[in-house]
């Protein structure tokens, strides 16, 4: 985003779920902006894929999302929720620090091979919202998934 000056707002994020899940990118965009930015978020979808984060990239990740998770656990209804969450899901309450214990014991090997397996042509796809219909840009979007990868 800051590269670019493409985008209102860029994120990311996933939701977890037992048997599946989903990685989400979302981007706000002036429509003159939405074919180049997707360009480049499928460019990089497509070297997540290919190539193996760097030691570096990988503690920046560690280190941001452990942060997070401390952070998010600080008030006491995100604690309870948090037990919530956990007792629906996975029938037991996992804590914080094991949590963080496993991230941190996440090797750049295993993300490549996660990556290879989920970012993939056939599991992505995309939805557009416009103030109006734009059939041809919702084909530049369809052409552009195709030629994924």
């Amino acid at each position: 985003r800051e590269r670019h000056g493409m985008a209102y707002s860029v994120h990311s994020g996933v939701h977890l779920y037992d048997e599946t899940g989903a990685l989400l990118i979302t981007a706000g965009l002036d429509r003159s902006r939405c074919m180049p930015a997707l360009k480049l978020i499928l460019r990089e979808l497509h070297r997540m894929a290919e190539k193996k984060v760097t030691r570096r990239e990988l503690q920046m990740a560690k280190d941001y999302a452990g942060g997070q998770l401390r952070i998010g656990l600080e008030g006491t209804s995100n604690q309870m929720i948090w037990v919530g969450e956990h007792l629906l899901t996975f029938g037991n309450v996992r804590q914080p620090q094991s949590i963080i214990d496993r991230l941190d014991a996440v090797t750049a090997e295993e993300v490549a091979d996660l990556a290879g397996r989920i970012l993939k042509k056939a599991r992505l796809s995309a939805a557009l919202l416009l103030p109006e219909e734009n059939q041809e840009t919702a084909d530049q979007v369809r052409e552009m998934i195709q030629s994924f990868g």
